[in-house]
């Protein structure tokens, strides 16, 4: 049997060529270990069908069709495409259609392969974005290559028994595709049942009618014509039904008609198949290429290319682009206590508000998990962006609503101008983003890109990378600063402060190397050494036999409190490691650790009071604390942040903001410690204020462990 065009013609016409055989079969070991489970996935789907149970009667024969489905699927994706496989496809095909299977269920077979195969593809590891879109497009091919021959098989075996019939009706009448019999002049002779339903008219209008009558002629003319010229002729048309206006992809076979008389005019046979099924699944091989499957906007490599496009836009009219760079807040707090799949309509409700702000032109992304950039060409009266950094920063600002619940979700971004700061996509989007980080370490909304942050950047990832080293060699120390009796002066406890001192870059502030730790993921290392440190260097000073050993507090970052499963049960098990009962050791947590995931907040400092440890607020004052969320914690110490201390005998509000928190502090019978007391005048104003604790300098600087023995632990043991 001849193929219908021939092979090469059709390998040509569906452009697969040696770039595809090549990624098809590098394919092959990616998808190999699939294979098995895909056919008996498959096998299971057919067998719903009694159809198919009556083809496929006994475990034997099922077993064995599995088998040379998985060696198709192989060859499938082999690269060998000549004229023998296209022979060979035909005769598997003419053996189906023997056997009475329809086209249906071949094409039902090739879109469950599809609906397997194409996510794999998209979302392969391997594979980078742009080897995923010339895989599926690979695919696509030649599936739709083995699609063409199984259905010119059936084609074939149908003109055979027409030749011997002569009979049209008998021949076509049950074809499950649609057949129609044309004159030179394009009247229907001949129509089946599945053509009329096509056009969704009365077979019996058909014959002796004008095709036109029924439907647009646009290619379809042309192709009757090629046929006539015995052309064998396979395109795919848009056909535009008259009456009803609707657009159906057909794909479309023609050649000229055996003569039943040999003074007869010639005929065309049309064969129909209605494709939109073949659309569909282009439509999702594109979609899966270039847009983001959750929000439905342009995924990261669609999103830099419209981006792309934007600033060759501007660099004919002279424009700017303004690029936002925008990152949620804290949003895997919503992932993990209200689960992936409430996150999922977060991110949907929060694209969604973003989208009603969009222009014609703008270009909205999502760049993968709560990442998100927005990209506009200014008009030329609006430098700067400004208008659109106020409008998205309004938006986001709102809470989202998701199933009647209101979610307030902060987020950062960072704004970044063409040609201002930057001339290629990529380098706009790195500013874009180094903006948004330093917007989210200073807590603030966004910030528009400077020139420093580039080089602050650099030096947070240096900065980052000798931490996690320094973390590992031993360079961190514990030095200790006394917490005293505000009348007595005695020694109340230590505040255990963490100090590096790098043997390149000397001593390294614990203002810059705290943020970064927290910023780049060392935070929960960083904690647990000082909490581990602090440990031994109690049991150290027990061992020792000083008379009054201090209880030391450590701080604790806020991520640790607010987002770590299991942070009591780790804290309990460091300390108890070198025999140290939790009662010696304060736990300090920020306003910022109840404000991020309270009810988790909540739930752990009660673990931690519990087990024994003492707990304070570090800073209060500065957060936004609430008085029923502080009578909910098992508290101990409330600590008066210093820049209020500072001013506030130079400042009525702070001295307001002093003398209201110890009064609150005393009605919830806490102690309250100020930090950061410099001066007798601060001292004496404390007293007066009846504030339990006093730290800072006034007394002592944080000491290395061996200089607060020698200053304070041998004074109380003078003391007796």
């Amino acid at each position: 049997m001849k193929t219908q065009p021939s092979f090469s013609k059709r390998l040509h016409f569906l452009c697969l060529g040696a770039a595809d055989t090549q990624i098809l079969t590098r394919l092959i070991p990616l998808l190999e270990a699939d294979l098995p489970g895909f056919v008996d996935g498959f096998y299971g789907h057919l067998m719903q069908y009694p159809e198919m149970q009556a083809l496929l009667p006994d475990a034997q024969t099922l077993e064995r069709h599995k088998r040379l489905q998985v060696t198709y699927l192989q060859q499938l994706m082999a690269g060998h495409y000549d004229e023998a496989y296209g022979l060979n496809r035909e005769r598997v095909g003419l053996v189906h259609a023997r056997a009475g299977l329809s086209p249906g269920w071949y094409l039902g077979a090739y879109s469950q392969y599809l609906c397997a195969v194409l996510p794999r593809i998209a979302q392969h590891p391997q594979l980078s974005p742009q080897e995923r879109v010339a895989t599926l497009q690979a695919v696509t091919k030649v599936v739709f290559l083995d699609m063409g021959l199984a259905i010119d098989t059936y084609i074939t075996l149908h003109e055979q028994r027409m030749a011997r019939l002569h009979d049209y009706s008998a021949v076509f009448t049950h074809l499950p595709y649609g057949t129609l019999v044309l004159t030179a002049q394009m009247e229907v002779v001949f129509a089946n049942p599945a053509f009329a339903q096509l056009l969704q008219c009365p077979g019996a209008q058909l014959a002796g009618s004008p095709l036109q009558q029924w439907l647009q002629l646009d290619g379809l003319d042309c192709l009757v014509q090629r046929a006539l010229a015995h052309e064998q002729v396979h395109d795919v048309l848009d056909v535009h039904l008259v009456g009803s206006g609707r657009v159906v992809p057909v794909a479309v076979t023609a050649h000229t008609m055996p003569a039943l008389r040999p003074d007869a005019d010639a005929q065309v046979l049309l064969t129909v198949v209605d494709i939109t099924e073949r659309h569909r699944a282009e439509q999702r091989i594109r979609s899966l290429a270039q847009f983001d499957a959750l929000t439905g906007l342009a995924n990261r490599q669609h999103g830099l290319v419209l981006l792309d496009g934007l600033l060759q836009q501007a660099r004919g009219t002279g424009q700017q682009v303004a690029l936002l760079f925008i990152d949620l807040d804290r949003f895997k707090e919503i992932n993990d206590t209200l689960g992936h799949s409430m996150g999922d309509r977060v991110l949907q409700a929060i694209a969604g508000q973003v989208q009603q702000l969009l222009q014609p032109g703008d270009v909205l992304a999502r760049l993968g998990g709560d990442e998100f950039m927005l990209a506009r060409l200014l008009p030329q009266q609006e430098r700067g962006g400004l208008a659109l950094v106020a409008q998205v920063d309004a938006v986001l600002q709102r809470p989202v609503q998701v199933e009647g619940r209101a979610y307030g979700i902060s987020a950062s971004f960072g704004v970044a101008l063409y040609p201002d700061h930057a001339d290629s996509v990529s380098s706009l989007l790195h500013c874009a983003d180094l903006a948004m980080y330093r917007a989210k370490a200073q807590s603030g909304s966004y910030l528009i890109y400077e020139a420093g942050m580039r080089q602050q950047q650099s030096r947070s990832i240096a900065l980052a990378q000798r931490l996690k080293q320094a973390l590992a060699d031993g360079q961190l120390e514990l030095h200790y600063q006394p917490k005293v009796d505000t009348v007595t002066g005695k020694l109340h406890g230590v505040e255990a402060l963490a100090r590096w001192h790098d043997p390149q870059w000397g001593w390294v502030s614990p203002a810059e190397f705290i943020p970064v730790a927290e910023e780049r993921g060392l935070i929960g290392a960083l904690d647990a050494w000082a909490l581990e440190t602090a440990a031994r260097q109690w049991r150290q000073w027990q061992d020792d036999g000083w008379a009054q050993v201090p209880p030391i507090a450590v701080n604790v970052s806020a991520v640790e409190i607010s987002m770590v499963e299991g942070f009591a049960e780790h804290a309990l098990a460091l300390v108890q490691r070198h025999r140290v009962p939790p009662q010696a050791i304060e736990l300090e947590i920020t306003e910022t650790a109840l404000m991020r995931n309270a009810e988790k907040a909540i739930q752990t400092t009660r673990q931690l009071v519990a087990m024994g440890f003492s707990l304070a607020i570090d800073d209060f004052g500065t957060g936004y604390s609430s008085l029923a969320r502080l009578h909910r914690l098992s508290l101990a110490r409330l600590k008066i942040d210093m820049t209020f201390i500072r001013t506030m005998l130079d400042d009525a509000g702070s001295m307001a903001i002093v003398t209201a928190v110890i009064g609150m502090a005393r009605a919830l019978q806490l102690r309250t410690v100020a930090e950061g007391v410099e001066t007798a005048a601060q001292l004496d104003t404390l007293r007066r204020l009846q504030c339990d604790e006093i730290q800072g300098y006034f007394f002592s600087k944080p000491l290395p462990a061996r200089e607060l023995e020698e200053r304070w632990l041998c004074a109380v043991d003078a003391m007796g």
